[in-house]
């Protein structure tokens, strides 16, 4: 006996397309991929410009308690309005391309720098959000390690808070030191360093 078989597309139904869902996920994680660049890229011009809300969040770092620089780092309303405008930037490559590609793009840059990396900045600020065993895990003390080496000694390093191998892909990673490893919150400025902001 044999049993009829129909092979089964999944597709993303977006009329008047239907789009077929491994390219529906190709073009969001690429815009995925390029968000996690932008990030970096973003963080690298608010210090080259030395622009005044993000120097304020370095000088918060040191004065404020570490749930409340958490809690002040998050701004969706700052970066919808970017992601906004970089649609509106974007949206003549709708002339060339089919428009839901560019908006599935555009959909994981935002994801990222709007959900992961405000997600992601706002727990190394404040990790008691964590759970104990992912806080005192090594990989989350060397990643956390990274972000404070760069408010503390590197403000000009150190630039990815997602993805540190972006820094070591582009010669800006500073080692952490293996204090910050040890302590859970090095909110006092290390006697004899010459710090930054």
């Amino acid at each position: 006996m044999t049993f009829p078989t129909k092979s089964v597309v999944l597709t993303f139904h977006a009329s008047p397309y239907n789009i077929p869902m491994p390219t529906a996920c190709a073009c969001f994680f690429s815009g995925w991929l390029a968000g996690i660049f932008l990030e970096y890229a973003l963080h690298w011009i608010m210090h080259r410009f030395a622009l005044g809300f993000h120097i304020g969040h370095h000088r918060e770092f040191f004065h404020l308690p570490p749930r409340a620089v958490a809690v002040r780092t998050l701004d969706p309303r700052l970066d919808l309005l970017f992601f906004a405008a970089v649609l509106a930037v974007c949206s003549p490559l709708m002339l060339v391309w089919p428009w839901w590609a560019v908006t599935l793009v555009w959909a994981g840059a935002l994801w990222h720098v709007v959900f992961v990396y405000e997600a992601c900045h706002a727990l190394m600020h404040h990790e008691a959000w964590l759970p104990k065993v992912l806080r005192e895990s090594r990989a989350f003390r060397w990643w956390r390690g990274c972000h404070f080496e760069h408010h503390f000694h590197a403000p000009a390093a150190n630039f990815s808070v997602t993805c540190p191998w972006l820094d070591i892909l582009f010669r800006t990673y500073a080692p952490p030191r293996p204090s910050y490893a040890e302590l859970p919150h090095p909110k006092l400025r290390p006697e004899g360093d010459g710090i930054t902001v």
